[in-house]
């Protein structure tokens, strides 16, 4: 079983990205459950509320050797305490590269997005997947936070093509309501 998870304090990207990336690796028949390091904020609560979906449950100790993913990050210090001597095979992220170190190498996907949830739109397009309404919500939801709605000098129109192909799908009308 590979474990999925975000960065420590986690907010709604790296939530939610665990959750549709173990979910597209699942249905690319990886074994993948989705985890997460701590405690959701108050925003990733009501997006997860509003989806009807409940939180990832906290990342168990794991063993080392132990296959993980990881999303939203690729710093030690963003993950957790043993992450060194755990099996790191995959890393989808949008923030500068860290000091990860691997003893195999892994599936790495860095892109200069404003989310990850971009990036996961990307995946399934790339890989010939159609998006769930779910999936769409929780990738627009990311989206539209860790952009600040597009205020955040990190968005790109690759952002925007993104939440203006995920909002119909997730049955999102007005996309300005929705992220206020």
């Amino acid at each position: 079983m590979l474990a999925v998870f975000g960065h420590l304090n986690p907010d709604t990207d790296a939530i939610t990205a665990a959750l549709v990336y173990a979910r597209l690796l699942t249905r690319q028949g990886v074994d993948a459950t989705a985890h997460r390091l701590g405690d959701l904020n108050f925003e990733t609560a009501f997006v997860l509320s509003e989806a009807g979906v409940e939180a990832p449950a906290l990342l168990p100790e794991l063993p080392a050797g132990a296959a993980v993913a990881l999303v939203d990050h690729n710093e030690s210090a963003q993950s957790v305490p043993n992450l060194a001597e755990l099996n790191v095979t995959r890393v989808v992220d949008h923030h500068k590269l860290g000091d990860l170190t691997t003893t195999q190498p892994p599936y790495l996907r860095f892109e200069p997005v404003g989310c990850t949830g971009t990036i996961l739109l990307k995946l399934h397009r790339e890989a010939g997947l159609s998006v769930e309404a779910l999936e769409a919500r929780l990738m627009l939801s990311a989206i539209l936070s860790d952009t600040l709605h597009f205020r955040s000098p990190t968005t790109t129109q690759e952002d925007r093509d993104a939440v203006a192909f995920l909002a119909p799908v997730a049955g999102v009308e007005d996309v300005e309501a929705y992220a206020l």
